[in-house]
């Protein structure tokens, strides 16, 4: 039964990793041990996103990868606009893959 989960959870995260695809801005940042980078997954999220990732990025955050997840409004476009942000989009299920989702995006785009 144990192997059965393990495979379950496996195959989830091998959907999860194909559903990924990279929309804008650079495919690695190496950070160094003074730097931070915001992991944002959103949906539909444009009328809140240009307040937040400008507040984070006041607060010193040097990097923002931000995963779309299926959204229907300009959330990518506004996102775009700031400078040192990776935007990838996903299609998989947050509510049951959200700890595979921020994974791949930690593990994608950032080194350090």
């Amino acid at each position: 039964m144990r192997l059965w989960r393990r495979l379950r959870w496996e195959l989830k995260g091998l959907a999860t990793w194909a559903s990924f695809s990279h929309v804008h801005g650079p495919r690695l940042v190496h950070l160094t041990d003074d730097q931070v980078a915001l992991i944002l997954v959103g949906r539909d999220a444009g009328y809140y996103l240009a307040e937040h990732i400008a507040h984070h990025l006041d607060l010193g955050v040097h990097h923002v990868v931000y995963v779309d997840n299926d959204s229907t409004d300009n959330s990518i476009e506004i996102v775009k606009k700031f400078p040192c942000v990776t935007i990838a989009r996903t299609s998989s299920n947050f509510r049951y893959r959200e700890g595979w989702i921020r994974y791949f995006a930690i593990t994608r785009y950032l080194r350090g």
